[in-house]
């Protein structure tokens, strides 16, 4: 009975080592995607509701939506009337900037940076859209026209404003390697 000596390390060994932090983090990132669909069931409403000067999305506090991403591994810091919560994960970053007024929000800021020209991930979209459609979490025909418009605008590489119900969307890419989404109230 003869042995088989083992097979030779192959070039590609080395390679396969090289891949596996990078399917890490977009196994991450993937895992991320469900859970921002996930956390949805915050209450949002269809107006939106006087908050001293501004116009806020009603019922939903600021620190909810603090929670719900530090939860999901976001670092946040709140300065005066901002909450900033930031999440990096390999070549791609995460910002989120909430403007509060009476512990409701009025304004946000949210970004996806990614390296170089690489295109949005569903990932990305998705953390988009989780914000995008935070005015509208109770109406989910509104909340598909919005999540398809903030799709069409990014792959579209697009910078367009609308303005949706109380609220006023503005998508810029301003550069190959981000992709910023504001939301206030219209008034």
């Amino acid at each position: 009975m003869s042995r088989t000596p083992p097979a030779p390390p192959t070039p590609g060994g080395r390679r396969k080592w090289l891949l596996l932090p990078a399917l890490g983090a977009a196994v991450l990132l993937l895992a991320g995607a469900g859970a921002f669909f996930l956390a949805r069931g915050y209450e949002g409403s269809q107006a939106s509701q006087s908050c001293g000067s501004y116009s806020c999305i009603p019922r939903l506090e600021a620190a909810t939506v603090v929670k719900a991403l530090r939860d999901k591994g976001h670092t946040c810091t709140e300065e005066f009337n901002h909450r900033t919560c930031d999440l990096k994960i390999g070549l791609v970053r995460f910002e989120a900037t909430l403007q509060v007024a009476d512990e409701l929000i009025h304004a946000m800021s949210v970004s996806v940076y990614r390296g170089g020209s690489d295109p949005v991930t569903e990932t990305g979209l998705a953390y988009l859209n989780w914000f995008a459609t935070l005015p509208y979490a109770r109406d989910a025909e509104t909340s598909a026209q919005i999540e398809a418009w903030v799709a069409e605008q990014v792959n579209g590489n697009k910078d367009t404003q609308a303005v949706i119900g109380d609220y006023e969307y503005r998508l810029t890419n301003p550069e190959t390697y981000s992709v910023e989404l504001n939301i206030k109230g219209d008034f």
